[in-house]
């Protein structure tokens, strides 16, 4: 009879053991689950945030008067001056985020 109970004894804490090994191994998959998801949030914010300071950057009149400077005062590039600064604008700012995006762990 003791041995029985014994017995049921050992059960009942081998059941308990696994009960609590659940619950832990429970929250380790809840921490793990918020913290993929903060990952995949910050991931997804990386981009988005790096075109937004590119623009800030080149969108100043500091820059755009730099750039005009630079232009040739030739009578085709002052007819078309808003025109080239827009494109050469465009193609400094993919420069910057293709360098940015590669080289810069953010």
């Amino acid at each position: 009879m003791q041995q029985q109970q014994q017995m049921q004894q050992q059960k009942q804490m081998e059941q308990n053991q696994d009960n609590e090994k659940k619950v832990e191994s429970d929250k380790k998959e809840e921490n793990n689950d918020m913290e993929s998801l903060f990952n995949t949030m910050m991931n997804s914010v990386k981009k988005p945030s790096l075109v937004v300071v590119i623009y800030l950057l080149l969108s100043n009149d500091v820059f755009k008067n730099l750039l005009t400077k630079m232009l040739p005062n030739k009578t085709i590039v002052v007819n078309n001056q808003d025109k080239i600064l827009y494109i050469s604008t465009a193609i400094i700012a993919g420069v910057l985020f293709f360098i940015f995006d590669k080289n810069v762990p953010i």
